[in-house]
C-alpha cells in the first residue's frame, strides 16, 4: 500500500476547511431549527383556521386556509372532490351543512416539513347534532393532510380522511 504525504501546507488547507465547515454548521443548524420551529407553528395555525372553518362553515375561512394556486383535494368516505368548489359545494356544503352545529377537535397531531411542503397526520373527534332530528352524534377518525408554502404562506391543497382503524380481521382491508 502506497503512503501518501501531505505537505504542511495541504494540512493547514485541510483544517481550515474542516474549521469552515464546523462553523457553517454550527451557526446554521439553529437558523434550520427555527425555521422548522416556525414552519410548525405557521401550520398549527393554519389547523387552527381548519377546525374553525368546519365548525363555522365560514366561507372566509375556507378560502383563506386552501391554495388558489395549485390544485386542490379531498378524499373522504363518499368519494373525491377535485378544485375548491367541489370541497366547498360537498364538504362545506352538503355534508357539513347535515349538522345543525359542529365540534371538530384534534386529539393528536404530528407535522413534518420538507421544504415548502409539509404533511400532518392528525386523530379526530367530531361532535355534532344533526339538522333534521336534532339529535347529537361524536364521530372519530383521521386526516392526512398536505400543504404548500406560496409566496412564504402555508395552505391547504389536499385533505384525505378516513375512519379509525379497524382491529377486525378482514374489516377495512
Amino acid at each position: 500500500m502506497r503512503r501518501i504525504d501531505y505537505s504542511a501546507r495541504e494540512g493547514r488547507r485541510f483544517a481550515k476547511l474542516l474549521f469552515t465547515a464546523f462553523l457553517c454548521l454550527t451557526c446554521c443548524a439553529p437558523a434550520l431549527a427555527q425555521s422548522a420551529s416556525v414552519n410548525k407553528d405557521q401550520i398549527r395555525q393554519l389547523q387552527q383556521k381548519y377546525r374553525e372553518s368546519v365548525n363555522t362553515l365560514d366561507p372566509r375561512l375556507i378560502n383563506e386556509i386552501w391554495s388558489h394556486d395549485t390544485p386542490v383535494s379531498f378524499i373522504h368516505p363518499l368519494g373525491t372532490d377535485d378544485g375548491l368548489d367541489a370541497i366547498q359545494s360537498d364538504i362545506f356544503g352538503k355534508t357539513m351543512g347535515l349538522f345543525s352545529s359542529r365540534e371538530l377537535l384534534f386529539d393528536t397531531t404530528v407535522i413534518h416539513v420538507y421544504g415548502s411542503t409539509a404533511w400532518s397526520e392528525i386523530n379526530w373527534t367530531f361532535h355534532a347534532v344533526w339538522k333534521d332530528s336534532g339529535k347529537p352524534v361524536t364521530t372519530h377518525g383521521r386526516e392526512t393532510q398536505i400543504y404548500l408554502r406560496e409566496s412564504g404562506v402555508w395552505h391547504l391543497v389536499h385533505v384525505h380522511y378516513s375512519g379509525p382503524p379497524t382491529r377486525v380481521v378482514k374489516k377495512g382491508v
